[in-house]
């Protein structure tokens, strides 16, 4: 009788280890959504900082990088739009033409750069849109997905 129980606990715990796999992988995604969504804001604000203010691009970045918000792109040693760090999931979909894009702002008049980053943070805003598609699809299935893995690999161990 306590083997039957011993089985019976190991294939519960395969499948609440599957569904936690699944339920990881959801989280990673969410995140990469979210990283995703403070870049586009971050662009935002040195849009908004450039047209409204006037400032220079040290300037703009010098008071981007004192919103905590921002830290994960390491403004505090930026001088050029050039330097700011791209989330991974950016750098893998469209880093060339990012990277391009805040090259080109250096040497931009105001209304150019703004108008720039407004294309830039479109762009970021579809793949944002992706990642936020895929995040909610893995919510969805993949804890669903483990859990039936973790069964199945119980049943065969049975």
């Amino acid at each position: 009788m306590t083997a039957l129980w011993a089985r019976l606990a190991g294939m519960v715990l395969l499948a609440l280890a599957g569904a936690g796999g699944g339920w990881s992988l959801y989280r990673r995604r969410l995140a990469q959504w979210q990283t995703v969504a403070a870049f586009v804001r971050l662009l935002d604000a040195l849009r908004d900082t450039v047209y409204y203010r006037a400032l220079p691009c040290e300037e703009a970045l010098a008071r981007a990088a004192e919103t905590p918000a921002f830290a994960p792109f390491r403004l505090e040693h930026c001088r050029s739009f050039d330097q700011i760090t791209l989330p991974p999931v950016l750098e893998k979909s469209c880093g060339p033409e990012l990277r391009e894009g805040l090259a080109s702002l250096a040497a931009a008049p105001r209304d150019s750069a703004c108008r720039t980053l407004s294309a830039l943070s479109a762009l970021c805003r579809r793949v944002g849109e992706d990642c936020r598609q895929q995040a909610e699809q893995t919510r969805r299935l993949a804890p669903r997905l483990g859990g039936c893995l973790g069964l199945l690999a119980a049943i065969l161990l049975a």
